[in-house]
């Protein structure tokens, strides 16, 4: 009977190891993931500054011209 139990608890010892290891990969691969979907959205929040820059400038130039036509 001791036998039994001892060779459970190593069982159950290499099975938590097991356990522990597969998920610190996954946190390793949660945190690179993350990591890399952040320089995404810099990238997108960059290129969204750039294009509501964009717009602004030809707002104002559809502006100037229909001032201009108005005239």
């Amino acid at each position: 009977m001791k036998k039994r139990f001892g060779i459970l608890l190593v069982i159950l010892f290499i099975a938590s190891i097991g356990f522990i290891l597969f998920n610190n990969s996954s946190i390793k691969t949660l945190k690179t993931s993350n990591q890399d979907l952040k320089v995404k959205v810099e990238k997108l929040e960059k290129q969204k500054n750039t294009l509501d820059s964009e717009k602004q400038k030809l707002l104002q130039d559809k502006k100037t011209i229909e001032d201009k036509l108005n005239k």
